[in-house]
This record gives C-alpha cells, sequence and structure tokens, in this order.
C-alpha cells in the first residue's frame, strides 16, 4: 500500500528502507540518495532532481529522530488502518489483541515463576 496524505509518500519508500530499518541503515541510504539528488550535482536547474532531494532530507529528518520517527509510524499505522475495508480492520483488531493476551500471559508466567523461587 503507497501511502499519501496530502500528497506526501510513505517516507520508508523515499528512502528504499524496510519500515525496520535500524539508524545506520536510514543513514546509509540518505547518504547515497543525497549524493545522487543534490542540487550541485544535478546538470542544469533540475527542478525534479531538487524536489527529490527534498524529500530525501525530509524523510531522514523524521526517520533519523527516534521521537519524530515513533510519532511518524504511529500515524502511518492509524492512516493505513483507516484505508482498509472493515473485515481488513476486524482482522487487524483480533491480531493486536491476540498480541496483547500472548504479551500478558507471559508477563503473567514470569511473575508466577518468581513467586515459586
Amino acid at each position: 500500500v503507497q501511502m499519501s496524505v496530502f500528497g506526501a509518500t510513505d517516507l520508508y519508500e523515499v528512502l528504499g528502507v524496510a519500515h525496520d530499518g535500524d539508524s545506520t541503515t536510514i543513514s546509509k541510504a540518505y547518504r547515497r540518495l543525497a549524493r545522487i539528488y543534490h542540487p550541485d550535482r544535478q546538470e542544469g536547474s533540475s527542478e525534479e532532481g531538487s524536489a527529490q532531494f527534498q524529500r530525501v532530507q525530509e524523510a531522514y529528518e523524521v526517520l533519523s529522530n527516534a521521537e519524530r520517527r515513533d510519532l511518524y509510524d504511529e500515524a502511518r499505522k492509524m492512516w493505513l488502518f483507516n484505508h482498509l475495508s472493515f473485515s481488513e480492520q476486524m482482522e487487524v483488531t483480533r491480531r493486536e489483541r491476540l498480541k496483547a493476551e500472548a504479551a500478558a500471559e507471559a508477563q503473567e508466567e514470569v511473575v508466577r515463576n518468581e513467586l515459586r523461587a
């Protein structure tokens, strides 16, 4: 699913990295793309190249900052969720509930084991 909010593209797609990419992967992708699209490296006055360079910079500014990346990821999840069909939303909700229940059961097991020790 390509996320487009107010004409913006998914920031992970802009940098060409996976959504679970670490900071090193994000930095390497940024440096590679910045070298390609930097206005000084463009022949003539390529507005398209300058616009792409700006998109790459904006994506890096968000994804390289842990707090901003977390906020972006939450907004992205909400956007994606709201663009699913009702049955897909129900399936996502069911999976999230199962994950939460499994985590709670695991935590309860840890506490029980600590009490036995």
